[in-house]
């Protein structure tokens, strides 16, 4: 320490080359101590007087030893590295030593600011660097070759093939490229692929409104969305018999685990979705879209010009290669220049060309010709095409480009990099470093192997391509406000923008708000389902397409549009995600070949709309039975909460409708004259904001048989007011109401099956073998668990889960309230409103019973015996059968006849005894008695319970 020391203050008093020495003498005996970071600035002072006295080689060495001691571990100094970095390079590029400089120069302006320097050294790096590939393209060349092999890799296959492709081909050249120069500044972590169609999320209808605005979505709500509707779509597929509602959930609720536990195996196995879908998961004459963050990392603006991708392309049938990896350019004797054709695609507004440098291998037919010829040429078709790129990158600027690249031909593409010339004479090459990643069995994050970029693809056939649209159904740009119970209608705008027929085109959504209008007009049977509705949830739709004679069914054939009418009620309140999930097939002509091919190559299209909903209308409703038995009171309270518009919040109550079997509704009071209208505040009167009001309606029984199932109406305005959405309300009924009971069903069967495994897992306290798990998994999926029978209802043997018949019920009302209003440009907006309302009539018998409330007992003697008497009372005329019960009551034991079934006449009275044994003193309820009547109007058993308490009070005594 202290000869360093003595040293390193002795050099003050010489000249440079003496201070040189002395320096360098003080850091090696710096170094040996131990002190490696005093060994680092002496031996950099060292170099600086190497570099006064004109010793250029001395400098560099001392320059890269204190080089590393600041770019290892802990010790890395930023700053200061960069600061050696730029001194290094700048002594190189004065010994006329550029392959180091260029080097040093390419790491240099790939950092913040150049190494944090100022604007002037900036540019300093940047002339030195345009100087040496300007004017020592040898020298750059071979640097530019050293980069590569320590930024990539030394890779002899890959040096061998370019060895091979200049050896072999005349009048090609090797062009200066730069690799990974980090100008611009490309961030891996940013890539993302996808069809260009579905990344640009363009409308190309300005003139109207769309529904919502676009997201992504969640993932995971997109995988289940496909599991169910693969479930509907298989069960829909062997269906070839009608079978009850019961029986139809219950087998798509059992395709539908089967699916799920697919899926979940082969995300854990890192399988494809399905082996008919991988080939074809990228289509030839379908650009794809590469998108990624591009920075600049310097102070000054950088000239980008000519921005391509890098790829690699094998064809399939010829097994030719066609490629613009490395910087190889022909002479114009060769096919070489500039290309001057482009090409434009559907799904892209983006113009295409053929890349720079691309080439095509020889020809496997010939054994003697090994050359590879240009990919300009006029001899050669293109096996892919580029999208090409410019711009002028501000200082300290971050953009987000998006190339493109639309592949020609049938085979193996993967897409390796991106090329760009910057200040319009440098080549710059990005290597694309995007590792993927699988979910293992701990579902931990497993990284694969670096070298798989996870940007290779199967380019396969011609496939349609589908982009829809939700537009309003009369022009205009003014934003949508949507109300609670709102119905508005729309157009389902279809466009085939692929180069294939599109068939069997499916709409999935994950809410019942979409009605696919009928424009045939065909009444339907009460067991059929609603049409072009396919499944038991209410919202898979099979779309309606045009008929194609050359492919004998119906299809979307390339560059075709359709509208499809349909009709969208939206419920609920505050922001709503609105999931579009849209699955169709390729249509293949039929021949002898393909008529038996089982496994279609199918596609998707994921919409999701983000939707405000604004409330409206809030109804609630109670049924009093009338005292002579012949009907009932209705009583509807409507509030008024639309706070939407600045000007007018009215709402009109239109008329009011029930949907049963059995029901019609009249007026309670009736208008002088008319006896359809109901003479209330609401005639000729709006409901203002926050207005409350009650409105009460007759329901009597139908004079219509029971399966008819009617819509009855009564109109609360002026009797000429005409409805625009009569014919679509019965449907969206039968859609909410599948759609719940599906969705109840699925949480009921997942209680249930969480409840067995819990059971059996008690029973087995002990570890299980993964045989005895995977037998007992079995054994629950395939069981059969049946659905509460008082929540299914009485419906026909044979009819579908979104039918008139599965809905309707001979005692449930479903009560349909529909209003109008406007907006703020005086449109009319109209609605309503859904309840359901079971109808129940009074129990026709009273029970009552008598017994000592208030008992006193000495239970060390033994337990209490009471006796209870039972009167059960007949109030109406007629005879009742009816069943009597009583259900276990805790702390006590019942003895003597529980359980029976009898009749009495009209006015009779039945007393009978029981006895309870009580073993400890309480309070006990002793009503647990159940009444089950049979009504003989419609053949139904309808279970009654008593309301109202029967208080014993039991207290213990000492004697």
């Amino acid at each position: 320490m202290e000869t360093a020391d003595c040293l390193a203050s002795a050099s003050s008093k010489e000249t440079p080359l003496g201070a040189a020495v002395l320096l360098e003498q003080s850091s090696v005996h710096y170094h040996r101590a131990g002190m490696r970071r005093k060994f680092a600035f002496h031996i950099l002072m060292a170099g600086h007087m190497f570099r006064s006295a004109g010793q250029d080689n001395h400098a560099i060495r001392c320059f890269t030893s204190a080089l590393c001691v600041y770019h290892e571990g802990e010790r890395y100094w930023p700053e200061l590295f960069n600061h050696l970095t730029s001194a290094l390079a700048g002594q190189l590029y004065a010994m006329k030593r550029m392959q180091l400089s260029l080097q040093l120069y390419a790491k240099l302006v790939g950092t913040t600011g150049g190494g944090r320097v100022s604007v002037r050294s900036q540019q300093k790096f940047l002339d030195h660097l345009v100087n040496i590939c300007r004017s020592y393209r040898t020298d750059a060349l071979e640097s530019s070759r050293r980069m590569k092999n320590i930024y990539h890799g030394y890779n002899a296959k890959i040096n061998k093939e370019v060895e091979e492709v200049i050896k072999n081909t005349p009048g090609i050249i090797q062009i200066l490229e730069i690799p990974n120069m980090n100008l611009p500044k490309i961030l891996d972590s940013s890539i993302s692929v996808q069809n260009a169609s579905v990344s640009s999320g363009k409308s190309s209808h300005k003139d109207h409104a769309t529904f919502g605005k676009q997201y992504k979505g969640d993932e995971l709500i997109w995988q289940d969305m496909k599991c169910t509707a693969e479930a509907e779509l298989r069960v829909h597929s062997v269906s070839e018999v009608k079978q009850s509602p019961n029986n139809f959930v219950n087998a798509v609720i059992d395709e539908l685990e089967k699916e799920r536990k697919k899926m979940q195996l082969q995300s854990r196995t890192k399988k494809s979705l399905s082996s008919h879908e991988t080939p074809y998961a990228r289509a030839k004459l379908e650009p794809l879209s590469v998108s990624f963050e591009v920075s600049n990392p310097l102070s000054v603006m950088v000239p980008i010009s000519s921005m391509q991708l890098v790829g690699k392309l094998t064809c399939s049938t010829s097994h030719r290669v066609y490629t613009n990896i490395e910087a190889l350019s022909f002479s114009e004797k060769n096919g070489g220049g500039k290309p001057s054709k482009k090409w434009k695609f559907s799904g892209s507004d983006k113009t295409f060309e053929i890349a720079d440098f691309s080439r095509i291998s020889p020809s496997t037919d010939s054994d003697f010709d090994s050359s590879w010829q240009c990919g300009v040429s006029d001899t050669i078709e293109p096996y892919f095409l580029v999208t090409k790129g410019k711009m002028a990158m501000e200082p300290r600027s971050t953009v987000l480009v998006s190339l493109e690249l639309c592949p020609l031909v049938m085979g193996e593409l993967e897409i390796v990099g991106v090329r760009c010339k910057v200040f319009n004479e440098i080549w710059v090459y990005h290597k694309f470093n995007a590792p993927r990643y699988l979910l293992n069995g701990a579902n931990r994050l497993k990284r694969l192997d670096v070298s798989t970029s996870g940007l290779s693809f199967q380019i396969g056939c011609n496939m349609p391509n589908i982009q829809a649209e939700i537009l309003t159904h009369s022009p205009t740009t003014k934003e949508m406000r949507l109300l609670q119970g709102q119905v508005s209608k729309w157009y389902l705008r279809l466009s085939n923008i692929g180069a294939a027929h599109a068939t069997n085109l499916y709409l999935k959504t994950n809410l019942p708000w979409i009605n696919v209008l009928d424009e045939a007009g065909k009444e339907l049977a009460a067991s059929e389902p609603v049409p072009h509705c396919i499944g038991p949830s209410g919202t898979m739709f099979r779309l309606p397409l045009p008929y194609s004679s050359s492919r004998q069914n119906d299809s979307l054939g390339p560059g075709q549009t359709i509208e499809i009418p349909i009709e969208i009620r939206t419920y609920g309140g505050g922001k709503k995600d609105f999931y579009m999930l849209f699955r169709y097939e390729l249509c293949e002509k039929l021949t002898a070949s393909n008529i038996s091919v089982a496994c279609p190559k199918i596609r998707w299209l994921q919409k999701m709309s983000s939707v405000a909903v604004y409330p409206s209308l809030t109804l609630t409703s109670s049924l009093t039975p009338f005292p002579n038995k012949t009907g009932f009171i209705l009583s509807v309270e409507a509030t008024n909460y639309r706070s939407d518009s600045q000007n007018d919040n009215n709402i009109v109550l239109d008329k009011m409708c029930i949907l049963s079997k059995n029901f019609v509704i009249k007026p309670l009071i009736l208008h002088p004259g008319n006896s359809t209208v109901n003479e209330n505040l609401f005639e000729k009167k709006k409901m203002a904001w926050q207005e409350q009001s009650v409105m009460h309606f007759i329901i009597t029984q139908s004079e219509s048989k029971p399966c008819d199932n009617s819509l009855s109406k009564c109109l609360l305005g002026q009797s000429n007011s005409e409805s625009l959405i009569q014919s679509s309300i019965t449907d969206y009924v039968c859609l909410e109401h599948a759609h719940d009971d599906l969705t109840s069903r699925l949480v009921r069967r997942k209680i249930e099956l969480e409840r067995l495994e819990a059971e059996q897992e008690k029973e087995n306290q002990g570890p299980r073998s993964i045989a005895q798990i995977r037998r007992a998994r079995s054994l629950l999926s395939s069981k059969s668990l049946d659905d509460d029978t008082d929540l299914i209802n009485s419906v026909q043997d044979f009819a579908h889960p979104t039918s008139l018949s599965s809905l309707c019920s001979t005692t449930e009302l479903n009560i349909i309230c529909c209003w109008k209003t406007k907006d703020d440009d005086d449109d009319v907006i109209e609605g309503w409103h859904h309840m359901r309302q079971p109808v129940r009539s009074n129990c026709p018998l009273s029970i009552s019973a008598k017994f000592h409330p208030h008992v006193t007992h000495n239970f060390s003697l033994g337990p209490l015996h009471l006796q209870i008497m039972i009167s059960i009372h007949n109030s109406s005329s007629d005879s009742v059968n009816f069943k009597f019960s009583m259900d276990p009551i805790p702390g006590l034991a019942i003895t003597g006849t529980d359980a029976f079934s009898s009749s009495l006449k009209g006015g009779d009275e039945m007393v009978f005894p029981l006895e309870l044994i009580i073993f400890r003193a309480g309070v006990y309820n002793l009503q647990s008695t159940k009444l089950t009547v049979h009504d003989q109007s419609n053949s139904t058993d309808v279970a009654y319970s008593v309301t109202h308490q029967w208080i014993l009070r039991v207290n213990e005594s000492d004697r």
